[in-house]
């Protein structure tokens, strides 16, 4: 990502999370926060931070409008962040998409995320991908959906029996078990042109109905 893209990108992006904590006031926030441990080794170019997410331009993006965000909270498991963790992980995202789609003139965006090591994501941390797409883009050459994994699918099915999965009700925490593979593969969870509708308010229901 260069020249009037990149510029773009680098200011709207951090007055539209401005914006976004003007309408979601988060007592926490007040700054850029600290580079954890688990991120140290993240190269390219800082796009923002905060205390919870980092977002980069990478140095060698898959297409011109590629950009990673990355969890500061969590190193590499989507379902250890809280709630409001994931609210803000999962808008942030959104924004991105938006900035991205608004200003560099692409027709659509995916995010896709990666949470754990997988054989697609060997180093195991958590990051939304955002891609520009374009009619007839590399991208059309890489399949996003998880391929088969070099692990045995029978020996996991019969681990997951012993696996928990904390689930959270409200500010109780309770156990239950859950069909939980040991290697998470890939998300997709996004393939969007813009929609109309409050996508904070869609967010936050998302994640509560998977927390019930």
């Amino acid at each position: 990502l260069e020249g009037q893209g990149k510029d773009a990108i680098m200011n709207i992006f951090p007055q539209m999370m401005t914006n976004h904590f003007k309408r979601n006031p988060f007592s926490w926030h007040s700054g850029k926060g600290v580079i954890p441990m688990h991120l140290e080794d993240v190269s390219g170019t800082f796009v923002y931070e905060d205390e919870q997410v980092l977002v980069v331009i990478p140095p060698q993006g898959i297409v011109a409008g590629h950009l990673e965000l990355y969890s500061k909270v969590e190193e590499n498991d989507i379902t250890k962040l809280s709630q409001e963790e994931a609210f803000h992980f999962f808008s942030t995202a959104s924004l991105l998409s938006t900035a991205v789609f608004e200003n560099l003139g692409c027709h659509a965006t995916n995010i896709i995320l990666k949470s754990g090591v997988s054989d697609g994501n060997p180093n195991g941390k958590l990051v939304a991908h955002v891609f520009a797409r374009m009619q007839d883009d590399e991208l059309k050459y890489i399949h996003w959906q998880p391929t088969q994994p070099k692990y045995d699918l029978d020996q996991v099915k019969e681990r997951i029996k012993d696996k928990t999965w904390k689930v959270q009700y409200g500010a109780v925490k309770e156990e239950a078990k859950v069909a939980l593979p040991s290697t998470p593969g890939v998300m997709k969870i996004g393939a969007t042109k813009k929609k109309s509708g409050n996508a904070e308010d869609e967010i936050r229901k998302a994640i509560n109905a998977m927390t019930k």
